[in-house]
C-alpha cells in the first residue's frame, strides 16, 4: 500500500468510480480523561473478520468461514486438479472459491459498490448496520470501524470533509483534518465514541422519518422540508466528488461508454449517499416488525410483516410463523 504523508484530502482513501478503494485500518479503544475514544492507525493489510458473536450482529462485516465449508472446498479443489484436462470439469463452486482465497479459515470480502445508477453506491448493508450502533457496546463500533474505517471526526465534531464543502474562492478556509491526524501526517488519529452514537442516532431518525412520510399519503409540510434539509446536510458535509471515467467504444449507444460515478473515499460518504438513496432515490424502506429498526428492502417480501436481514439470519420469522400456527390451531374453548 502506498501511504500518503502530506495530502490531507487523501487521509481516508482514494476515490475510484465503481469501486471502494478504502485503506486498511487498525482500531482500538482508548480513554482520554473521561472520554472514551476510537483510536485508528493506517495498516498494511485489512483487519481480520470480527468474532462470530459480533459479526453475526452485522450484515456488512466479513465473518469467519466455517471450517466444514473450507474443508469441502479443498476436497473439490483436489478433485478439480485431477479433472483439469478432462471434459468433465465444471465451473468452480462457491466453496471452492472460498477455499482458494481463504487464509487460516478466513476470507477477505472486497468492499465493492453494487451495480446501479447513482445515488445507489456504497457497500451493501453499511447503513443498516450503522444505525444500530447507537445502542450497541463499544466493541461493535470498533468492529464496524475496523472494516469500514473511521468517520474522520475533526475539531468541529464533524467529518473533516465538511471543510471541503465550506471552502470557496473568496473565503478559502483551511482544510480540516481528523483529530490527531495533523501530527501523524494522516497515518493515525482518534475520534470520540459518543460522536459515533450521535451520527448513528441521526441516521436512524432520518430513515424512520422517511419510512413514515413515504408510506403516508398526507404529509405535513413542516416535516418534509426539515427531513430533506437533514439529508442535504449529510450529503453536503460528505463532499463526495463526482469522478468521470471513459471506456469508449464507438459501437456502443451514446454516450459510447463515457460515464460518471461518485468517488467514494470514506465511510461517511457511503452513509450520506445511502441516506440520499433511500430518501430521494426511490428505494423502498421498511421497519422491522421485530426489532423496529429501519432497513432497505432489496427484494420481494411476502406477508404483512417485514423483517430486517439481521432478524432473518436469527430465524425470527420462523418463530413468528410458529406462534401464528399455534394460535390458528389452538383448540376452541368448550370443544
Amino acid at each position: 500500500m502506498t501511504k500518503s504523508r502530506n495530502k490531507k484530502n487523501d487521509l481516508l482513501g482514494s476515490p475510484l468510480p465503481g469501486f471502494i478503494l478504502l485503506p486498511a485500518f487498525k482500531v482500538w479503544r482508548e480513554q482520554r480523561g473521561k472520554l472514551g475514544v476510537l483510536a485508528w492507525r493506517r495498516a498494511a493489510s485489512p483487519a481480520a473478520p470480527a468474532s462470530s458473536e459480533i459479526a453475526q450482529a452485522f450484515i456488512s462485516l466479513p465473518r469467519p468461514i466455517p471450517k466444514a465449508i473450507i474443508g469441502r472446498g479443498k476436497e473439490r479443489v483436489l478433485q478439480r486438479q485431477k479433472l483439469i484436462e478432462s471434459a468433465e470439469a465444471s465451473e468452480p463452486s462457491y466453496e471452492e472459491l472460498l477455499a482458494s482465497f481463504s487464509i487460516t479459515g478466513r476470507a477477505n470480502f472486497a468492499r465493492q459498490i453494487p451495480d446501479g445508477p447513482p445515488p445507489f453506491f456504497g457497500g451493501y448493508g453499511v447503513l443498516d448496520d450503522f444505525i444500530k450502533l447507537a445502542d450497541r457496546p463499544d466493541s461493535h463500533i470498533l468492529a464496524f470501524a475496523a472494516h469500514w474505517g473511521p468517520l474522520g471526526i475533526c475539531r468541529h465534531r464533524k467529518s473533516w470533509t465538511h471543510s471541503l464543502a465550506e471552502r470557496s474562492i473568496v473565503n478559502v478556509r483551511k482544510v480540516c483534518a481528523p483529530l490527531g491526524a495533523d501530527k501523524s501526517k494522516g497515518l493515525e488519529g482518534w475520534e470520540p465514541l459518543d460522536i459515533w452514537r450521535e451520527y448513528s442516532r441521526d441516521a436512524r431518525a432520518i430513515a424512520l422519518e422517511a419510512i413514515e412520510l413515504k408510506n403516508n399519503r398526507t404529509r405535513a409540510k413542516d416535516r418534509v422540508s426539515p427531513l430533506f434539509a437533514r439529508v442535504a446536510e449529510w450529503v453536503r458535509t460528505a463532499a463526495t466528488p463526482l469522478a468521470t471515467f471513459e471506456d469508449r467504444d464507438d459501437q456502443l449507444p451514446w454516450p459510447c461508454g463515457f460515464g460518471a460515478a461518485f468517488g467514494v473515499s470514506g465511510v461517511h460518504q457511503i452513509l450520506a449517499l445511502q441516506l440520499l438513496g433511500i430518501v430521494a432515490g426511490g428505494r423502498e424502506l421498511a421497519q422491522c416488525s421485530h426489532c423496529g429498526l429501519p432497513f432497505v428492502v432489496t427484494g420481494h417480501r411476502e406477508g404483512a410483516r417485514r423483517f430486517c436481514p439481521s432478524c432473518i439470519e436469527e430465524s425470527v420469522p420462523l418463530r413468528y410463523a410458529s406462534r401464528d400456527y399455534r394460535v390458528r390451531h389452538k383448540p376452541k374453548a368448550g370443544l
